[in-house]
């Protein structure tokens, strides 16, 4: 039989996004702070920046000035991944190697993050494109350049939206975490998102793993707890309990914005006296629960690694929150 043409690697399988279809939730932040956790576990990490707003890109500190190559080169084939990939050396665990590891310290070695960063203007034209060529662009990018063998983990962050853009990301992503800012009309976004995702994997028949919805910006407001009990029963009902709301959620604190504005991981941020370690945990358990998902052969280590570390109590109950909330899904779904 004549070979009509080479097989190609499928990197969906270790591929996440972050999807929401309404502005101002957190989610390029809890992209970026997934990333950042990820890459302190030992992970090589690759952040892909889909946004015309280039936020990722901008926390990070690599935004793609004009005329300089961008995902947007990438989309259309002007240029290959790692032509475009940048190294956001604020980013790199090893930077922080003399800091604990919850202080912004690696807990492994061998991590990296580096970046397929949006272009400062401009991105909106290319990512608007319709057709299954232009929304499989992302996927064949990574298999014709086969950048994704070099990476344990790809991070997607695609803008809020359900046009295009959000098939983009989910032909190229097998792994999907939804987070929540906890007010009313945000609920309406995480419902229009999970339900594009599963009409997206009938069509398609592609695989999507849901990993959980993560509530960010959180008060304690009555509106936002509302709003996170109704968003945990939309999910047990739509899911039988095989997808759920992640604990721990993310509350409202100042320092997030403080990491945004100094383009560092919100865990670097956090001072000898371990102030602010309860949010930074928060983001690592959210990380460590994609981690299971995407890598689990890789707990084992990281779990003794985390022992040895010797956490505070409290800080430790933090860090295990998502996995044990996550395992609760699932057995809860296999019941049913």
């Amino acid at each position: 039989m004549a070979d009509l043409g080479e097989s190609r690697a499928d990197y969906r399988a270790k591929t996440v996004a972050t999807l929401c279809s309404k502005g101002g939730v957190g989610k390029s932040t809890l992209a970026a702070q997934i990333i950042s956790d990820a890459s302190r576990l030992g992970l090589k990490v690759l952040g892909i920046d889909l946004d015309p707003n280039g936020t990722l890109s901008r926390l990070t500190g690599t935004v793609a000035p004009v005329g300089e190559l961008s995902i947007g080169d990438v989309l259309v084939g002007a240029a290959r991944p790692q032509q475009v990939a940048r190294v956001p050396v604020d980013w790199q665990p090893d930077i922080a190697f003399d800091r604990p590891w919850i202080q912004g310290g690696p807990l492994l070695p061998g991590g990296a993050v580096h970046i397929l960063p949006a272009p400062d203007r401009g991105l909106e034209v290319t990512t608007s494109r319709s057709g299954t060529d232009a929304e499989q662009a992302l996927l064949e990018a990574l298999a014709v350049s086969e950048i994704g063998e070099h990476y344990d983990l790809i991070v997607v962050d695609p803008p809020a939206s359900t046009s295009s853009t959000l098939y983009l990301a989910l032909y190229a992503s097998e792994h999907l975490v939804f987070p929540l800012q906890t007010e009313s009309a945000a609920l309406s976004g995480l419902t229009l998102t999970v339900e594009s995702a599963i009409k997206f994997s009938s069509l398609s028949r592609r695989r999507v793993n849901g990993i959980g919805v993560v509530a960010t910006m959180l008060d304690r407001t009555t509106e936002h707890t509302l709003t996170l009990a109704a968003a945990q029963e939309w999910m047990d009902e739509r899911f039988k309990g095989q997808i759920g709301v992640l604990n721990p959620q993310i509350p409202r604190r100042t320092i997030v914005s403080e990491a945004g504005s100094s383009m560092v991981p919100v865990s670097r941020l956090v001072t000898g006296k371990l102030k602010n370690a309860d949010i930074a945990s928060r983001y690592a358990a959210v990380a460590l629960a994609v981690v299971a998902a995407v890598t689990p052969e890789r707990l084992e280590a990281i779990f003794d690694a985390i022992e040895k570390e010797d956490l505070p109590e409290e800080i430790a109950d933090i860090i295990y929150a998502a996995l044990e909330s996550r395992a609760e899904t699932v057995n809860t779904g296999q019941e049913n």
